[in-house]
């Protein structure tokens, strides 16, 4: 029973991580702000990219356990 809850929560992490396009490369253009303001920017994207490589490293050693 906890195995399911386990993939409910992750089956429920991914769709949200799928739903926000955290899945997909994102291309900014950061001429013009201030530094502040491009550093902002470029941490956003880093942090996308984080949370959708967490998602899947999860999934996948979940599934790795599985079997």
């Amino acid at each position: 029973m906890e195995a399911n809850k386990t993939w409910l929560f992750v089956g429920i992490a991914v769709r949200m991580a799928t739903d926000l396009r955290l899945n997909s490369k994102v291309q900014v253009r950061t001429e013009g702000l201030s530094n502040e303001a491009a550093l902002a920017v470029e941490m956003d994207v880093r942090n996308r990219e984080r949370t959708w490589l967490v998602c899947e490293w999860v999934f996948v050693a979940l599934d790795d356990l599985r079997r």
